[in-house]
């Protein structure tokens, strides 16, 4: 009779965070185009480092009657929280609701590029409006070095400290793609060489809102609050927008 040797076996993963990654429909991406037109400066664009740049390259964005924060952001975070749970500590005395903090445009030209980083809140998301290449015609240039040239590339440590990494190669197809992930992920934004044609996304976060606490559990299992931090913005047409001083309560004692 031949031996046992095993009773049972199996291969698993430790418990890990993901990200979401999502395709829009046509009619949203034209609605997100407009938003950005819209909010896009007019006239020329001062350098702070000196000169002027012929284009205005990043901007802040309002969402004009929340359509953004509830109808894209509200069921991809709730399905993030789903599957994954709170990306971050919660280290509060209180529950506070996540609040749609910021979003932004981002457009670049060829040879130029985002370095490596990470936001400083919960959640962020990019979305790619435009994109006049394909990162594996870039990455095959004769003559050239450009290995990671179109690519959107996120990093993290694995189980045992080792740095990995994860290239998103961009094609033309990707256009409307959205990536939803920790904040705290370090990512890269890689230039592209031959076109000169604009690469266009919006970006954003979420954060807590430290001035609202949540009336969900510690395990936070809903999504955005009935509020969120955009409400302290003025809109101002073409000249974009810009913050309200905010009301703080009046804290008084030794800290």
């Amino acid at each position: 009779m031949k031996e046992q040797v095993f009773q049972s076996g199996e291969y698993t993963n430790f418990p890990n965070l993901g990200i979401g990654i999502f395709k829009l429909g046509n009619e949203v991406i034209d609605k997100i185009q407009s938003t950005v037109d819209k909010y896009k400066p007019t006239g020329l664009n001062v350098d702070p480092n000196g000169g002027i740049k012929e284009h205005n390259q990043q901007w802040l964005l309002y969402d004009d009657e929340h359509w953004f924060a509830n109808t894209i952001l509200t069921p991809c975070v709730q399905g993030y929280l789903d599957n994954f749970g709170l990306p971050t500590n919660n280290r509060f005395t209180h529950q506070h609701e996540l609040s749609f903090q910021r979003w932004w445009a981002n457009e670049s030209y060829d040879t130029q590029y985002q370095a490596l980083h990470n936001h400083d809140s919960v959640f962020s998301f990019v979305i790619w409006l435009e994109i006049p290449f394909n990162a594996d015609e870039e990455q095959s240039i004769k003559g050239t070095f450009h290995p990671e040239a179109g690519d959107y590339v996120l990093t993290y440590t694995d189980i045992i400290g080792r740095v990995r990494k994860v290239n998103k190669k961009l094609t033309k197809e990707d256009v409307g793609t959205m990536f939803l992930f920790p904040s705290d992920l370090y990512h890269v934004v890689y230039p592209h060489f031959l076109t000169k044609n604009r690469r266009r996304s919006v970006a954003g976060d979420l954060s807590f809102n430290s001035l609202k606490l949540a009336s969900q559990g510690p395990n936070y299992s809903s999504a955005l609050g009935p509020t969120n931090t955009q409400e302290d913005c003025v809109k101002e047409g073409s000249e974009g927008r810009k913050l309200e001083t905010l009301k703080m309560p009046n804290y008084t004692g030794d800290y």
